[in-house]
């Protein structure tokens, strides 16, 4: 939908509107994305709706919203695993990784 589109829907028949987001939310964890990136779909829909003088009537939930998935598992590398990485830039980048890091 385009920005335009949902305004109307949202004018036209808010209950109908609010029940698309939360199917939408919905198919948007059964594929599996983030709730943080869904949180931000919901912030710019609702954005939209509050420039055009729309306020949303029902609290959309999102499973987990304080999840950050992406950034479970990670885990700092070993100095060997860091020395393998750097061997593969020129000298420069690994200074300047180095200073970054």
């Amino acid at each position: 939908m385009s920005p335009r589109e949902i305004v109307e829907k949202a004018r036209n028949h808010l209950a109908k509107f609010q029940e698309l987001l939360v199917d939408m939310v919905t198919r948007l964890e059964a594929e599996g994305k983030t709730p943080g990136y869904i949180a931000d779909l919901m912030k710019t829909v609702k954005s939209r709706l509050r420039y055009n003088g729309i306020t949303l009537t029902r609290r959309v939930k999102i499973s987990n919203s304080t999840a950050t998935p992406t950034i479970e598992n990670k885990q700092v590398p070993l100095q060997e695993e860091l020395t393998k990485i750097l061997k593969g830039f020129s000298a420069r980048v690994r200074a300047a990784k180095a200073l970054l890091g």
